[in-house]
């Protein structure tokens, strides 16, 4: 088509009235899951512990929807993470107040994840298979897995045998 049937007005023809559908939706969506996080009913709250499940199955520090210019291989597919997509296409990020974040219980220690997103050398398989361990550990940080002095790693942990004063 000629540029000028393209960028004519509609009534002519032209195209350029046209939205695109992939903003449309993603406006649609954080449209929904704002407006359900701040009326806080029955799909909000469920919304809220949804994403702090997330949180806690990432094992990052920072929320999942302010960062988003990291990939997560290992975050489940679904409404939230098609947001996430969303927000990182268009550079946007949103923060929600109360919803969990990971803390650390000692002074200089990391989360395990944190350290692995770190390392640009892993695969997206790679990290896949880290985060299910660090699930199966029921661990989230070093001092988790590391002795009390924090000179050495725990043999079960080394092992791969669920540590016995780690609960979920």
């Amino acid at each position: 088509m000629h540029c000028a049937v393209i960028f004519g007005p509609d009534t002519h023809g032209g195209l350029r009235n046209l939205h695109c559908l992939y903003t449309e939706q993603g406006c649609l969506q954080i449209k929904n899951l704002l407006g359900h996080l701040r009326l806080g009913d029955r799909i909000g709250q469920q919304i809220a512990n949804t994403l702090s499940i997330l949180q806690l199955t990432t094992g990052t520090s920072k929320s999942i929807l302010c960062d988003t210019e990291h990939p997560m291989p290992h975050l489940p597919t679904g409404w939230l993470t098609s947001i996430r997509d969303f927000l990182q296409h268009i550079g946007g990020e949103i923060a929600i107040p109360g919803c969990l974040s990971l803390s650390l219980p000692c002074l200089n220690d990391r989360l395990l994840m944190d350290i692995f997103h770190q390392d640009t050398s892993l695969s997206p398989a790679s990290v896949q298979k880290i985060n299910h361990c660090h699930l199966y550990l029921q661990v989230t940080c070093l001092a988790d897995i590391c002795s009390s002095d924090g000179s050495a790693m725990l043999a079960d942990a080394f092992h791969g045998r669920p540590l016995s004063d780690s609960t979920s």
